[in-house]
């Protein structure tokens, strides 16, 4: 209905206003999605400086969207500015905010957030970041998970004996989404956190097979899920509130900023706000109309009027992976010289014929294993810092 995006548009101005100084510029990260774009449009409502918005892109990227953004930041008419990040400059922070963290990074991602908020540390002291809506209001993979959900709920009305047998075969079959329970579809399918390597993958990857640990995962995440008693969607969305973004997001971006010199804050994760939404059911998070789900429905009632429909409208695209990309490009040598030092680790935890073939597989274009081979090489380059 209308009245919550009424009330989820009030509580987002309240929390940008808490945020926004009144006697200095603040800065904010802008993409040209919808939670950016929202944050962007109540910071233009106060008092004070107009605020300066800011993308950042790599040299190169194939899938840069960079001018999206130009073009939210022109219908609000704010000072707009894209910061390219060099391949040198990358490897450089990678290792520079490694010893900042004192801990693996989370992903390449924290260098190149890092890169920016030096940029803007020239400009301004606090960023607005919009870190956190896709987890409160449901946003990224929550529409493929919704209508997998529904599906499953399409198999619940069946007859018991029928459904059983159906969720039987699909067991046998692999298909583990059908196999899941409606009510409990993320525990039961895991969702939460960042899933890098398969149990088999594992086994394949690790030296001593007793560090497999089978099961780890559903161990990790099973107290999370008995926090909570809500609808499906509301539990998947609160084991990432709990797990993704203390461990991933918020910490990559803390640290970096603070290693920049900048405060960053975070409008979408205000108490008021998250108090609000995580009363509202699943369903009136993410809407099915018809073949059709829409997420963050709240945030885009709020924003009508507010943003040209067609940037409302635009469908959430997949997230790009230009750090994969840049692995099997620029990257290639830096990408080498970390298979070498894994490899030629002889106290390390990894197989090196199986840390080559990732590589090599990932160079040839013939499968993508930039995810995986990140994590090892982020892993080596503390390891590597941490015996120094």
């Amino acid at each position: 209905p209308r009245e919550v995006g009424v009330d989820a548009g009030d509580d987002l101005a309240r929390a940008v206003a808490r945020r926004a100084p009144s006697d200095e510029p603040v800065a904010l990260l802008l993409s040209g999605g919808l939670d950016s774009s929202a944050i962007l449009h109540h910071a233009r409502q106060l008092p004070g400086p107009a605020p300066l918005t800011f993308t950042v892109a790599l040299d190169d990227d194939p899938a840069d969207e960079s001018a999206l953004a130009s073009r939210v930041a022109g219908v609000f008419k704010v000072e707009h500015e894209l910061v390219r990040v060099s391949h040198a400059r990358l490897v450089d922070a990678v290792r520079a905010l490694t010893e900042a963290m004192g801990q693996p990074l989370p992903s390449a991602a924290a260098a190149v957030q890092y890169l920016l908020y030096r940029h803007i540390g020239e400009r301004a002291r606090v960023v607005l970041s919009g870190d956190g809506g896709d987890e409160v209001l449901g946003g990224r993979g929550m529409e493929r998970i919704a209508q997998r959900i529904r599906a499953v709920r399409v198999l619940d009305r069946l007859p018991g004996p029928v459904r059983e047998l159906t969720r039987a075969l699909a067991r046998r079959a692999g298909r583990r989404n059908l196999a899941a329970s409606a009510a409990h579809f993320g525990r039961d399918r895991g969702i939460g956190g960042s899933r890098v390597f398969h149990s088999a993958e594992r086994v394949a990857i690790l030296r001593d097979p007793a560090m497999v640990r089978p099961g780890i995962r559903r161990t990790v995440l099973e107290p999370l899920y008995q926090e909570v008693d809500s609808d499906a969607i509301n539990a998947i969305l609160y084991v990432w509130q709990r797990g993704w973004l203390p461990e991933d997001s918020l910490a990559r971006s803390d640290r970096a900023a603070a290693r920049a010199g900048v405060e960053v804050r975070y409008p979408l994760l205000d108490r008021e706000l998250v108090r609000f939404t995580s009363g509202l059911p699943g369903d009136a998070k993410v809407v099915s109309r018809g073949p059709r789900v829409i997420t963050k429905w709240p945030l885009r009632e709020a924003m009508i009027d507010r943003l040209p429909r067609p940037l409302l409208e635009r469908p959430k695209r997949s997230m790009p992976n230009p750090l994969d990309h840049w692995l099997r490009n620029p990257g290639r040598e830096f990408l080498r010289a970390g298979v070498d030092a894994l490899c030629g680790d002889e106290t390390g935890l990894f197989t090196p014929a199986e840390v080559r073939r990732l590589a090599e597989e990932h160079l040839a274009g013939r499968a993508n294993h930039g995810l995986q081979l990140w994590t090892l090489i982020l892993f080596q380059i503390w390891k590597d810092a941490l015996c120094d």
